[in-house]
């Protein structure tokens, strides 16, 4: 039986580049990540990049669900959250802090309700 080849998603390594580049993005992907992708002989780190992957993929959802919440939440048309330290991190599925900046967004969404 022949096993499929391990790979990191195309976006995830291009999220990664620019990073590197921009100083002004957030961290993207962890280091597990970047380990492996200098060394991607080394088999001990494909667990923990495949488990990360899932993970964040699993997040997927949830920043719909808080993005939707954030336009019902605040009608203004100048959505005042894009100012907010979380939204870049928020904006990129591939942001090591992704799971942070649901939690921010959440709390910002539960801070406005009366």
């Amino acid at each position: 039986m022949s096993e499929t080849a391990f790979s990191i998603p195309e976006d995830l390594i291009q999220a990664i580049q620019i990073s590197s580049f921009e100083r002004q993005l957030p961290k993207q992907g962890d280091p597990c990540v970047h380990r492996y992708l200098m060394d991607s002989s080394n088999e001990t780190l494909q667990k923990p990049v495949e488990e990360w992957i899932e993970y964040q993929k699993s997040l997927w959802p949830k920043v719909d669900e808080v993005v939707a919440r954030l336009h019902s939440t605040n009608n203004d048309s100048d959505h005042p959250w894009v100012y907010t330290s979380w939204w870049m991190s928020l904006c990129m599925p591939w942001s090591s802090d992704l799971n942070e900046a649901i939690r921010s967004a959440e709390e910002w969404c539960d801070a406005q309700s009366p």
